[in-house]
């Protein structure tokens, strides 16, 4: 297998490896660089740039952005719908010791639903990556996916949920240059991301294209968010007939391997759960900023009512069960303000950064960056 993996069989590049032997002098001056693809992606060849691939998922529920280095749980920002070009001037590929393959969910495509799809403006972020010289996984998350209901019987698929590219570039090479049109038509100012090797948790020069849930909360019996994705996904591709299961989620996130079979806790089909209230993080987020802001007044009797809409909220998020370090820092936040309002005193101004910091941690941020929604590899038909 020569070069770069072909267009026309992008989709075996997760059963492949790029292997090209070159004398170790017509090496010296390259290295190794990774794009690390974290969160609910679908792999898909570019159809408008042969010797690309594009990495595309379905605008809801999760914000997109691509960052310096290989931690993508450092994910902050966000990119509006629109396609996107993230590129740097590669090398031949290097030979390489063998990694454990990603797994992605197959999915067969017509090319005219593929084009749709990236077409489809507002309802996806779509990003254009030079074609990798390989894939290696580095994390996996498991469901039961069927064209008929889910029993005890059916099988777990296990899927990747954040893949590795590499590639081979001159040592010269040290950032991509990302260019975009956006949906909305407004202009997007081109912008340089660096590969850096921050050492945690990827020990590589990288930069991470992240997809990450932007909601509070989250569904332990039927772990609803991922399959939203899940269906949100499905529809973008054309695809439907599908039921699907997710594993019922620890007190921390993880997943186990029980499931719940009963159709009145966990629906198999799309459109069951929408109804299901979200609330973002950043809403969660402006409330503690509005409620440190408050705490300047002489009278805390505002705060104590802000706090107690926090805390419904946040409850309401995470279905009655918020992580236990949130349900005490909220409990000792409202006893504060109130014994503070007994005796008719204002809250200590140094404190107030650090008001609900506990809170702002474990209930109000921005959900895991490789949340169990499943990433996909787009085969064209």
């Amino acid at each position: 297998m020569a070069g770069r993996i072909g267009r026309a069989v992008l989709y075996i590049l997760y059963a492949s490896f790029c292997v090209v032997f070159a004398p170790s002098w017509a090496l010296a001056q390259n290295k190794e660089v990774e794009i690390e693809v974290a969160g609910p992606w679908a792999f898909v060849p570019d159809p408008t740039h042969a010797g690309r691939v594009m990495v595309v998922t379905p605008n809801s529920n999760h914000k997109i952005t691509i960052i310096k280095g290989g931690n993508a749980y450092a994910f902050k920002g966000s990119l509006k719908p629109g396609i996107y070009m993230l590129d740097f001037k590669t090398a031949k590929c290097a030979d390489h010791s063998p990694v454990p393959k990603p797994s992605p969910y197959d999915l067969k495509v017509a090319s005219t639903a593929i084009a749709k799809a990236i077409a489809s403006k507002d309802v996806r972020v779509a990003i254009s990556l030079p074609e990798p010289c390989y894939l290696g996984a580095y994390r996996d998350s498991f469901a039961k996916i069927d064209t008929k209901q889910i029993d005890g019987s059916t099988s777990e698929t296990a899927y990747s949920i954040w893949s590795s590219a590499h590639y081979t570039v001159d040592v010269s090479v040290t950032s991509g240059s990302l260019t975009g049109t956006l949906d909305s038509g407004a202009n997007f100012k081109p912008v340089d991301v660096d590969f850096v090797d921050g050492g945690y948790p990827i020990a590589a020069s990288a930069i991470s294209v992240v997809a990450y849930y932007a909601n509070a909360g989250e569904d332990y019996p039927c772990d609803k968010h991922s399959a939203e994705h899940f269906d949100a996904a499905m529809s973008l591709w054309g695809k439907s007939g599908y039921y699907r299961l997710f594993p019922e989620l620890d007190a921390l996130g993880n997943q186990t391997h029980r499931y719940s079979y009963d159709l009145g806790t966990c629906s198999q089909v799309g459109g069951a759960h929408h109804t299901m209230a979200l609330t973002s993080a950043d809403s969660l987020l402006d409330q503690i900023a509005k409620i440190r802001k408050q705490l300047a007044n002489p009278s805390v009797a505002p705060s104590i009512e802000e706090v107690q809409k926090l805390h419904d909220a946040i409850f309401a998020a995470w279905n009655n069960k918020p992580p236990a370090e949130a349900q005490s820092d909220l409990d000792d936040a409202l006893k504060a303000l109130q014994q503070l309002q007994e005796k008719h005193e204002s809250f200590p101004p140094a404190l107030a950064s650090s008001f609900l910091r506990v809170t702002e941690y474990y209930a109000a941020s921005p959900g895991r960056a490789d949340c169990h929604a499943m990433q996909l590899n787009i085969i064209p038909m």
